[in-house]
């Protein structure tokens, strides 16, 4: 608001041709005649025109030939001399009323002061004018000097980080926000705040600046929901000018109770209860392509909850999410990339502490557990840079390359290699970083099954370097006649992470005697290089889910043997992590003639011990191999049966198990 400095003009000193015995004029739209003299709402200001109320005086006309002039002057110099901006014949039908109307043109209502008075001239030539009445017009609204607007709120002493029902109680009359000073830019004792949510153009309170400069937050606007606000106000001064908007303020009204949170859980480290080995590992992260955060239970908004994760370690902090809650089933698991995790291990070696947090955003407050889960990430791992990453195979480690001993053949084997070790070769990588860049070892697999190790000198290592193993005679004839595989890992001292090359099939034929692999009744069949025959719930036989492995009919099975079953129950896909307490062997027989000729069945029980283990890890994650042994007449070693390697899946949609219980157990 501009200063209000009302005045009348002051008359030249001389006898006044024009005597002044009229009252003065009155202009409608007045704020307070008493306390502003003369200043009129902006609104009225800004209208086509403005009325002035001149009381009708005496004698008035009542002869329309005998017309009275009335002449109406704004900001005149003194004896009606100039200012003269409407003058007509004037004359009244009795009754006479009291006041006549003017009107001023908005042109002529330029900001500042005035005064306005008019003279009333009679047909006879007599004449008479009024005092002058002061006239403001005030258009400047509080910081319009700056091209900004209001600066924002200040927070209250004491603010909590959210407005919370504690710190409302505590302020009974309202939360008082504070109102940066602001005399330079127009402040007036008279001026009120307006206070809005972000950009609306409804105000929600209103109330007067001075003398506490606050905007008062009551109970009835916090109470109309909980979540964020962005507090604006505007400034309007006693004439009604209203000031731009003011810079926001961002707050978050949090009256209900917080969620009770628990510590959470990180799948394959540490369970809910804090049972784990606490470390994410290569493994973890191609199991879960990165890191599963769980997120216990609680009592849940789910039509507004979201879910945050923040995991820290010495190289920074990344925060995930959020994720809405909906009807997602608690506990949640919440899914971390694996990009993130290599962002937050860096360059480091061995293990490193993760701290893992989340929080519940609910209506757009946040809130944290209390307690951080602390773990350890250790994802160091040797050989070239793997761009198929989770996964732990690398495509830019070279395939090995087996030679038969007896046939010469590569990467086949036949009965001209019986009773022979088998000779590899490991060519070493040509993708960054080189092998010369630190000590390794390549560790052998036959079927999974290490069978060699050699370390390599970094000293003398290059690109292309043969490195001569051995996969001897007897894996072979433990794995007997199939298409077996055959790869390698990259072990470097620093840590247990390793990473594998693909894997070469090996044809072998090379087993004079020789078992065909066992079947699962009811299992998927497999699809010929594409899918894995698969256990899944229907698979089950009987009221005690049991496994029937099916082995088939051979002519060096005789009546009276005792056949007997290897299963073992692994965590991943392919048969390469054992499940120790899902694994084990069934015996079966004495084999009658009719077993020998057509086959039989060995069941594999109880349920929960082999078979629902296998998928507690990852539900879309589990396999089994399953051998059986014959002992022979005169071979002095148990020869066993190709092997079956079949996926495992006994968790239905809904994620329960097979038996109906909830997974994970």
């Amino acid at each position: 608001m501009r200063k209000i400095n009302a005045k009348t003009t002051k008359k030249t000193v001389g006898t006044l041709a024009v005597p002044i015995v009229l009252p003065a004029p009155s202009v409608t739209g007045l704020v307070d005649a008493t306390e502003y003299p003369g200043l009129v709402f902006r609104e009225a200001a800004d209208k086509e025109f403005l009325e002035v109320d001149i009381p009708v005086w005496s004698p008035a006309s009542t002869i329309p030939a005998r017309p009275d002039v009335l002449n109406f002057h704004l900001d005149d110099v003194g004896d009606f001399q100039s200012g003269l901006i409407n003058s007509e014949p004037v004359f009244f039908t009795p009754p006479i009323p009291t006041t006549y109307t003017v009107r001023i043109l908005r042109r002529f209502l330029t900001e500042g002061d005035h005064h306005v008075s008019y003279r009333v001239i009679q047909f006879s030539g007599n004449d008479s004018g009024s005092s002058q009445a002061p006239l403001v017009i005030d258009r400047t609204a509080p910081y319009d000097s700056i091209p900004d607007g209001p600066r924002r709120l200040t927070l209250p002493a004491g603010w909590p980080g959210s407005l919370t029902r504690a710190f409302l109680d505590a302020n009974p009359g309202g939360v008082p926000f504070g109102i940066p000073a602001y005399a330079a830019e127009g402040a007036h004792p008279g001026d009120q705040w307006r206070l809005y949510n972000g950009d609306s153009n409804e105000h929600i309170a209103q109330g007067p600046v001075f003398p506490s400069m606050t905007v008062l937050y009551t109970a009835a606007l916090a109470e109309v929901s909980d979540g964020p606000r962005k507090l604006v106000y505007r400034l309007v001064d006693v004439a009604g000018n209203i000031s731009g908007p003011s810079f926001e303020l961002p707050i978050s009204v949090a009256l209900n109770p917080a969620p009770v949170l628990n510590p959470a859980g990180a799948r394959d480290a540490i369970s809910l209860i804090g049972v784990g080995d606490r470390l994410i590992d290569r493994a973890d992260t191609a199991a879960s392509s990165g890191m599963f955060v769980i997120i216990p239970s609680y009592e849940a908004d789910r039509t507004s909850d979201k879910l945050h994760v923040r995991l820290t370690t010495t190289h920074g902090v990344r925060e995930i999410g959020p994720y809405d809650l909906g009807g997602s089933p608690l506990p949640y698991n919440f899914h971390v990339p694996f990009q993130r995790l290599i962002e937050l291990y860096a360059s480091s070696t061995g293990r490193i502490n993760l701290r893992v947090e989340y929080a519940v955003g609910r209506h757009g407050v946040l809130f944290w557990v209390p307690t951080a889960t602390n773990i350890e990430l250790e994802l160091e791992v040797g050989g070239p840079v793997n761009p198929w990453e989770p996964d732990l195979v690398n495509p830019n480690l070279p395939l090995p390359v087996l030679t038969g001993r007896g046939s010469g053949l590569e990467n086949e084997l036949d009965e001209r290699d019986a009773n022979m070790d088998a000779d590899v070769v490991v060519r070493l990588w040509s993708a960054s970083p080189l092998p010369s860049a630190q000590p390794f070892d390549i560790v052998l697999f036959y079927q999974n099954e290490q069978v060699d190790r050699k370390s390599v000198d970094p000293s003398t290592a290059m690109p292309g370097d043969e490195i001569a193993m051995v996969l001897a005679w007897p894996y072979i004839r433990k794995h007997s006649n199939n298409l077996n595989s055959l790869r390698y890992e990259i072990a470097i001292t620093s840590t247990h992470n390793r990473v594998s090359s693909p894997t070469q099939d090996i044809n072998v034929n090379a087993n004079v005697i020789a078992f065909l692999a066992p079947d699962v009744v009811g299992a998927l069949p497999e699809i010929p290089g594409i899918a894995r025959g698969e256990i899944v719930c229907n698979t089950l036989q009987g009221a005690d889910r049991e496994v029937h492995v099916f082995v088939p009919p051979h002519e060096l099975l005789e009546v009276g043997m005792i056949i007997r079953v290897n299963w073992t129950g692994c965590s991943d896909n392919d048969g390469a992590v054992p499940i120790t307490t899902a694994t084990g062997t069934f015996n079966f027989g004495p084999l009658t003639f009719l077993h020998t000729q057509v086959g039989f069945n060995v069941p594999v029980k109880p349920y929960g011990t082999y078979v629902k283990p296998i998928n507690t890890t990852d539900f879309n994650m589990g396999s089994v191999h399953i051998t059986y042994t014959v002992s022979l007449t005169g071979v002095p070693t148990p020869i066993d049966s190709a092997e079956a390697i079949l996926l495992v899946r006994g968790v239905r949609p809904g994620l329960i198990y097979c038996d109906g219980s909830p997974w994970p157990s």
